[in-house]
């Protein structure tokens, strides 16, 4: 999945009743953190606003299939890893809950993204 304008909402395209729990996101780049600051956007309009960071995600069936798609990426020289995990929800309109620790934002950020629009 291409991750641009809408930043983490592009999760929310794909399923009902489930949830993306974002618990290892990607580290923002320095020109996210500058149009945060020059721009003057919190955390939740940033990550719903640019990709933050992570311009592209994989949803895959397990951790087995994750650890070669990361593999794979790294070899070809992209930086990859597991973010987080999908999770059966009573709603049914689908969430990203992104729960991180941020260190280039100084921050633990907890938001929640719902709906596409």
């Amino acid at each position: 999945m291409n991750i641009t304008g809408y930043g983490l909402k592009n999760f929310n395209r794909f399923g009902e009743g489930i949830s993306y729990m974002m618990t290892h996101a990607m580290e923002p780049h320095n020109i996210h953190i500058l149009v945060m600051r020059e721009g003057g956007y919190d955390v939740k309009k940033a990550y719903t606003k640019m990709n933050m960071g992570m311009g592209f995600a994989m949803i895959v069936k397990n951790y087995d299939d994750a650890s070669r798609v990361i593999k794979m990426a790294s070899e070809d020289g992209h930086r990859a890893k597991v973010v987080g995990h999908v999770e059966t929800s009573d709603e049914q309109t689908p969430s990203v809950i992104l729960d991180s620790k941020l260190h280039a934002l100084d921050m633990k950020v907890q938001e929640t993204f719902t709906g596409y629009d």
